[in-house]
């Protein structure tokens, strides 16, 4: 969405907007189900459409697959942790709890899944001496 302009900035998606457009976000195919063939769909355009409308459609697809995630886990879930900068959006976790009848928290470290991937992914945490996974203390950037 960003890449076409109809996202300019993550505040954009606190705009609210009522329309019957549906957007299906399997741009590289869906995992759950898993349908790895299928691809991204835009339905119910029409020419009232506004960038509102296909953004708005964007966060309940987010919602919505979120549920389809939880609800095929078959494991109880009592509140959704968010992270990322899409949690930053009221919106999108108002309407994940909406959507889940969850409570939904967002992380303090909107960035702690990423800062844990380059961590692992730099090979810095490592098991420490009581045999425990933890962080290298002598890389800095993962502390």
């Amino acid at each position: 969405m960003f890449r076409l302009g109809i996202v300019k900035s993550y505040s954009d998606l606190e705009e609210v907007s009522a329309s019957n457009v549906i957007f299906i976000p399997s741009l590289a195919g869906l995992q759950i189900p898993n349908s790895p063939d299928a691809r991204g769909l835009i339905k119910g355009v029409e020419l009232s459409t506004d960038r509102y409308s296909i953004k708005e459609a964007l966060l309940k697809s987010i919602a919505f697959h979120v549920r389809m995630v939880i609800e095929k886990a078959k494991q109880r879930v009592e509140v959704i942790r968010a992270d990322g900068k899409l949690s930053l959006s009221n919106r999108l976790l108002s309407l994940i709890s909406s959507s889940t009848s969850l409570p939904v928290e967002r992380h303090r470290d909107v960035e702690a899944t990423q800062r844990g991937l380059a961590c692992a992914s730099d090979n810095c945490c490592r098991k420490n001496e009581t045999g425990r996974a933890g962080v290298n203390k002598k890389r800095s950037r993962c502390n």
